[in-house]
């Protein structure tokens, strides 16, 4: 992930930003974040992340437990995903993926 920033900024791109899943960020991982042209590097908590936010300012975290717990209960219960995903209630979780995904590609796109 440092490396693909640095060929970015190479490449003429102002800013890299990342964006993970499940972010294990092992042994020098940290450090190679603090060490590289990434401004920020957002995660989800799905995989706990405290101790390596303590640990770095570049790390944000996006909180998935509230989608995770009700997706398992319904599971548990039976009753249907798909509705809780499309519930009014959630869609600004929707447009909030949708756009960090979008934001993604254009950071990783753009030229200087």
């Amino acid at each position: 992930m440092a490396k693909a920033a640095d060929k970015l900024i190479e490449a003429g791109a102002k800013k890299v930003y990342a964006i993970v899943t499940h972010g294990i960020f092992s042994g020098p991982a940290i450090d190679r974040i603090n060490k590289s042209t990434l401004e920020i590097v957002a995660v989800t908590n799905s995989m706990p992340q405290r101790h390596h936010q303590q640990n770095t300012e570049k790390l944000r975290i996006i909180d998935v437990s509230g989608i995770l717990a009700e997706t398992i209960r319904r599971t548990h219960n039976g009753e249907s995903v798909r509705e809780f995903l499309n519930d009014n209630n959630y869609r600004k979780i929707h447009i909030f993926l949708g756009f960090l995904s979008l934001f993604e590609c254009v950071l990783t796109t753009t030229q200087a």
